[in-house]
């Protein structure tokens, strides 16, 4: 089909309008006709039909800035009727390809960096319980480029039951080693979706709750003054009970102690 071998994808869900088939220089993609969209979904069905698709839309998403939005992923997978039985081997391969040519490291290969970072992102709404595992793995390898890390965060806070965003935090807080600063506030901006229930969505309460209480557990044991800024004005924002928290009034008083002089 023509739609699929166009120079790019945008295609942004606005209300009910889908809009597609996006050129270099076009200010707005035009609205795809409901016939296009029955006939992709037909399509998306096919392997490599779908990797076709997949890859033209995570190159144009990433030129556009749509590449990390999670509205925008769920009402693809709801939009096009992705199956996640046909997409997960697809991403997978995509990801095999793409960790081939960058061997982790976004430098060597950025536009296969770019393909990994968006695939890593996409996992996440189609992971089973080995993809999670996957996911898992590159989060804790520090021998990996924190970008993907951080790619391998949101797919994992995507697929995470309760129990697991508990887990996560648990083991940042455990491990400090293995996230770094830099790596941490990382964290705190890729949660911004996760919380704000205008993007997460009713079905996420659960999540939003322990995602907030486990940042504010992180808050209260940074060391690092610009992270814990930034952490505290995230979570002053978002949760009423960490603005008013003991939690937050002893970590001010630490974090605003002038050092200790030492002894001569």
């Amino acid at each position: 089909m023509k739609t699929l071998c166009c120079i790019g994808f945008s295609l942004l869900l606005s209300g009910n309008a889908v809009f597609g088939l996006y050129l270099p220089g076009m200010e707005t993609p035009r609205p795809l006709a409901e016939e296009e969209i029955v006939s992709l979904r037909e399509e998306v069905k096919n392997p490599e039909k779908l990797k076709k698709f997949l890859l033209d839309m995570f190159d144009a998403d990433w030129e556009s800035g749509y590449w990390i939005d999670i509205v925008l992923i769920r009402n693809r997978k709801e939009t096009y009727s992705l199956q996640e039985e046909v997409t997960r081997p697809v991403l997978l391969e995509i990801c095999r390809e793409s960790v081939l040519k960058t061997r982790w490291k976004y430098e060597i290969d950025r536009e296969a960096g770019r393909r990994l970072y968006v695939s890593l992102c996409w996992m996440g709404l189609f992971a089973d319980e080995t993809i999670k595992k996957f996911l898992r793995g590159i989060v804790t390898d520090s021998s990996k480029d924190d970008f993907f890390r951080a790619a391998a965060i949101k797919g994992y806070l995507y697929s995470a039951n309760v129990q697991d965003i508990k887990d996560f935090f648990a083991h940042l807080l455990k491990d400090k080693k293995q996230f770094p600063p830099d790596l941490r506030e990382e964290i705190v901006r890729i949660s911004r979706d996760f919380v704000n229930p205008n993007l997460a969505g009713e079905e996420d309460e659960e999540r939003r709750k322990e995602i907030l209480s486990s940042l504010g557990t992180v808050a209260a044991r940074e060391t690092d003054g610009k992270l814990f800024r930034k952490l505290d004005e995230f979570l002053r924002h978002n949760s009423k009970e960490w603005e008013n928290s003991s939690q937050r009034k002893a970590a001010l008083e630490r974090m605003n102690k002038p050092p200790e002089t030492p002894t001569p």
